[in-house]
């Protein structure tokens, strides 16, 4: 199985145990390795600084407490749903307003960030055979997160843990999509909270990389465990 040459494509940023992120201005630097196993700094913005979050969260998500870290689900940088065509984005807009989630038209407007954000490619026996299972009983997701991925109004919007990051002291990685819904603006968060801990973007990817690149994925967690094992 090849290793470390292969991840050429892909991006990779590790945190030392012994490492605090440096801040300088409106960026924070962190550690980056190269294929070549030197290390240098990559400038990244401040958790924030994106232009929005691609998630609606409704009420007070800090709960009264200014200072109190951002929920996890708003700390998604991105374009959001200002990407998503205007037509797209009204039919949104009106069914939201409404509460009519169950709508078809909501449902198949949805469809257009999930085709953009959370799987790419045609979607699998597997991954259709999922939400469906997740339409036949959606009590939970419903109940926790809200009717889909980018609406959240359940009882994890308000939901964080980054102040308890640093109690994780074993070896993590963490995956992700260069489209996924998870932005680099969450990675960041846990990769600066969680010493040691390592993550690779997908270059190809939304939120499914074990399904839209499968090859490569199981290259990388087999990797990663080898190393650990």
């Amino acid at each position: 199985m090849a290793s470390e040459p292969a991840l050429e494509r892909d991006t990779v940023r590790v945190r030392r145990r012994d490492q605090e992120p440096e801040r300088r201005g409106h960026l924070r630097a962190v550690a980056a390795r190269e294929p070549s196993g030197e290390r240098q700094h990559v400038a990244l913005p401040l958790d924030g600084e994106e232009a929005q979050t691609r998630y609606r969260v409704t009420g007070d998500v800090r709960q009264g407490d200014a200072e109190a870290p951002a929920p996890l689900v708003v700390l998604h940088g991105g374009p959001g749903r200002a990407e998503l065509p205007e037509a797209v984005q009204a039919t949104l807009d009106r069914h939201e307003a409404a509460g009519s989630y169950d709508d078809p038209e909501y449902m198949e407007a949805g469809l257009v960030f999930y085709g953009r954000h959370v799987c790419r490619i045609p979607w699998p026996p597997a991954v259709t055979k999922t939400f469906e299972y997740l339409e036949q009983d959606p009590t939970v997701y419903r109940t926790m997160n809200g009717p889909n991925e980018f609406h959240i109004i359940g009882s994890c919007k308000d939901w964080q843990v980054e102040d308890r990051l640093h109690a994780m002291r074993v070896p993590t990685l963490m995956v992700s999509g260069r489209h996924d819904e998870a932005t680099p603006a969450l990675q960041q968060v846990l990769l600066d909270g969680i010493a040691g801990s390592k993550w690779v973007c997908f270059e190809k990817s939304s939120h499914m990389p074990h399904v839209e690149e499968r090859e490569r994925y199981v290259q990388v967690v087999g990797d990663w465990l080898a190393q650990h094992d």
